[in-house]
């Protein structure tokens, strides 16, 4: 069996290996506090089926070293700051359209 959280504890001892729990229940309780809040939307799913994904990971991590290869970790961490970017997806389309209304008023 290898598990990468008992590889964190022998490279970096207890403090490394608790920092990384506090990293991922943050992490794992801001998703799901996130998720909550879609209920009745569109979004619900999708935000859903990543955070289902991450969970896996964070659990597959320990009986595996996930995170050793880099793709692995890259898209954990790609995935998690596309979901915490959740609330801000609308704001761009606003002041896009705001903008294009602005140009088409001085031309």
């Amino acid at each position: 069996m290898d598990s990468y959280y008992f590889k964190t504890l022998a490279e970096l001892g207890l403090p490394g290996v608790l920092l990384l729990a506090w990293l991922l229940f943050s992490v794992g309780f801001l998703l799901y506090r996130l998720w909550s809040t879609t209920k009745g939307r569109r979004e619900h799913f999708l935000l859903g089926g990543i955070l289902i994904g991450l969970t896996a990971v964070i659990f597959h991590n320990g009986v595996e070293n996930i995170f050793e290869v880099p793709f692995m970790n890259s898209y954990f961490w790609f995935l998690t700051g596309l979901m915490l970017s959740y609330p801000y997806w609308g704001e761009h389309e606003k002041m896009g359209t705001e903008a294009f209304s602005e140009e088409r008023r001085a031309a």
